[in-house]
């Protein structure tokens, strides 16, 4: 404690309503401690804590907070509590501390699921506490015993690592919607996989980029057999289960009558399969119409392709306006647009990527060949075998 006082918990102050610095120890006003198991059985570990406020804080004892016990929660549940104090209308403007720490005991035989651990976290609103939980997975499992003679709960290290387990699924389970659907194999035209891999990355980081391709089944509201979005996503949203859907409008068709339609009955049968709450995001070149308050609309230049100059700037433009959306927006998917912002470069694997599934399309394309033998072939077949020799020699085939 003195080694703390000395190099940095010292500099932690606060300023009093006259502008006078608050000493260090009278800085915190909330005390949080979670545990699994009881340390001392005549007073809580705040109280025992607290005496060091007391001690360095010249009789400091106007702190808030107490213990928490529940299994391995407790920890969670200290830091949860404090965060929610310094974000509340009861915040006294001076720090929170949310103390984790982890006891237990058992026999022999089973010692190597014992030990000890404790951690400190100091809480503030300017320095926000961001993606602390990706998901909750909350269950009535029994993998604690009293046993008659130990006298502490004796513990079930392999029905503890099967909760974990199942837990960590269920917590992480995609929802219900994004089940429904399946992986779409096809490649997507070269230019707009350049930049749906990008934002697939910015998206869903923690998921293969070709897992956010993907195919629907159709609504009602929508005529074909299936949907397919450009991009789909979840868990950018501060909405997990909501959806985010990414459409790139390059085509000149998008801006015109019919277009335009499809556009607005595609973005009707996106909000359809999806919860409340979701978002589609339409990339285009011109500009054009409101869409509705659960569309953003966002309009860019044509940018070259195989041009990372040019791709960087869409991209970056792009995330401007996804940031836009800041109420809505995820607080880790902020911080992934921010940085991307800052450091205004492409990401490398979903550019590798993009190139490997181009490189895929190539091999499936028949070989193109020089000249036609039959004189008689219909113009379609004629018109076909200048559209294949065109694309092989722009790729330099």
């Amino acid at each position: 404690m003195d080694r703390m006082e000395k190099e940095g918990f010292n500099e932690t102050y606060r300023y009093m309503p006259d502008g006078n610095r608050l000493p260090c120890w009278n800085s915190v006003g909330r005390l949080d401690i979670g545990s699994e198991s009881l340390i001392d059985r005549s007073k809580s570990m705040k109280a025992y804590v607290m005496d060091l406020f007391e001690r360095y804080g010249s009789g400091e004892g106007n702190i808030e907070g107490v213990d928490m016990y529940n299994a391995c929660y407790g920890g969670q549940a200290a830091g949860l509590c404090a965060q929610n104090w310094v974000e509340s209308d009861r915040w006294d403007g001076r720090y929170a501390i949310a103390i984790a720490t982890d006891i237990s005991d058992a026999p022999f035989e089973v010692i190597f699921s014992v030990g000890a651990a404790c951690t400190a976290a100091l809480y503030y609103p300017v320095w926000g506490a961001q993606g602390m939980c990706s998901g909750w997975c909350v269950g009535a499992v029994w993998i604690m015993f009293g046993a008659e003679t130990w006298q502490l709960p004796m513990a079930s290290p392999r029905r503890a690592l099967a909760l974990a387990l199942a837990a960590l699924g269920a917590a992480f389970a995609a929802p219900a919607w994004w089940r429904r659907s399946q992986v779409l194999r096809e490649v997507k035209s070269k230019s707009e996989l350049e930049l749906m891999a990008q934002l697939a990355v910015l998206l869903m980081p923690e998921k293969p980029i070709e897992e956010l391709f993907r195919s629907f089944p159709a609504p009602r509201s929508w005529s074909r057999e299936e949907l397919l979005p450009d991009l789909a996503s979840y868990g950018a949203l501060q909405d997990k289960d909501a959806a985010l859907f990414i459409e790139y409008d390059g085509h000149p068709a998008h801006e015109r009558g019919y277009g335009d339609r499809t556009d607005r009955r595609k973005n009707r049968a996106l909000l359809d399969v999806a919860p409340e709450g979701s978002v589609v995001v339409r990339i285009g070149h011109a500009r054009r119409k409101d869409m509705g308050p659960q569309v953003l609309y966002v309009q860019v230049p044509t940018w070259q392709r195989d041009e990372d100059k040019s791709l960087t700037q869409i991209l970056s433009k792009i995330c401007n306006a996804l940031l836009t959306l800041r109420e809505q927006l995820a607080p880790d998917t902020s911080l992934r647009l921010m940085r991307h912002l800052m450091e205004n470069s492409l990401n490398v694997t979903a550019a590798a990527y993009a190139e490997r599934r181009r490189f895929e399309h190539l091999a499936e394309l028949p070989p193109p060949h020089a000249d036609t033998e039959d004189d008689g072939e219909d113009d379609a077949a004629a018109r076909r075998q200048r559209a294949l020799e065109k694309l092989y020699k722009s790729w330099g085939a």
